[in-house]
């Protein structure tokens, strides 16, 4: 494994940082989309060809169809479906492969996956990607839903180390609560 980027090095992020290149290091960084997101993918490039078809044939009488927003193919319910089928596929916890950068041919004659890497872990003061534990002020999304799915799973590292991570940026507490209240649970703040 190459250096850990973090200091200590038995921090969490370190374990969480090696688990992720351990991940891409198996799996490959070059794939083929898996089947099921694959068929969804396809089934959305046929829709999008439809309402284009659509606003063309309409466009001499009407532009109905045009004020309809067209949508990207990948958006988040085919990211998510990505996720949980690599995770069925692979037997990690799906917040793992929502923690990756990919670079996705969703062309009929690739329909592949690039793994480019992950996302940052931390945020410094000034909303830049830092490394450095003393500058960071804020965890970022995609490292607490591989932390916490980690920790949660039993099979990678402690909860307690992860209580110990930064706040979630755009996070506040009174959102945690919304979101508490809304799944019935108490929490409690420090």
């Amino acid at each position: 494994m190459n250096k850990l980027p973090f200091k200590p090095a038995e921090h969490v992020l370190n374990d969480i940082w090696g688990t992720l290149s351990l991940l891409i290091s198996e799996i490959g960084t070059t794939f083929p989309i898996p089947s099921r997101t694959a068929a969804m993918i396809s089934e959305r490039r046929k829709l999008t060809q439809a309402h284009t078809m659509l606003i063309d044939d309409s466009l001499v009488n009407h532009t109905g169809w045009a004020s309809l927003a067209p949508c990207d193919i990948l958006d988040t319910p085919i990211m998510l479906s990505l996720w949980k089928e690599l995770s069925e596929m692979h037997d990690v916890p799906v917040g793992f492969f929502s923690s990756l950068v990919y670079y996705i041919r969703t062309d009929p004659s690739f329909m592949d996956i690039r793994i480019r890497g992950f996302d940052p872990f931390l945020i410094d003061k000034s909303g830049c990607p830092t490394i450095n534990l003393d500058e960071a002020v804020y965890s970022t999304p995609s490292l607490m839903r591989a932390a916490w799915d980690g920790a949660l799973s039993g099979n990678y590292w402690d909860v307690e180390a992860i209580m110990m991570l930064p706040k979630t940026v755009n996070y506040s507490p009174e959102i945690a609560l919304k979101h508490a209240e809304r799944v019935g649970i108490e929490v409690e703040f420090a």
